[in-house]
């Protein structure tokens, strides 16, 4: 990603109310935690708790529900959409 498309990101990202920033966040640990990353597992977000297991495991396995994966999914589609 471009130094462009990073900071329309993020722009779009510090317009969402908080408990979006908090689904998006969430989400975006779901998929990194299902890649396989060879440098290691992924970091604690700040403010994780110290006992996390921050395994290979997805911390989110089951947390999700179906209806809350149905709106992220139709968030991110009107995202791709708006952004060219």
């Amino acid at each position: 990603m471009d130094d462009m498309s990073a900071l329309t990101l993020y722009s779009k990202f510090e317009t969402l109310p908080d408990h979006l920033k908090q689904q998006v966040l969430d989400y975006i640990e779901f998929l990194l935690s299902r890649e396989a990353i060879p440098d290691g597992p992924v970091p604690p977000r700040k403010g994780a708790s110290k006992n996390t297991v921050n395994a290979t495991k997805s911390r989110f396995a089951g947390r999700i529900s179906p209806t809350t994966a149905a709106q992220l999914q139709q968030q991110l589609q009107e995202m791709r959409e708006e952004w060219p």
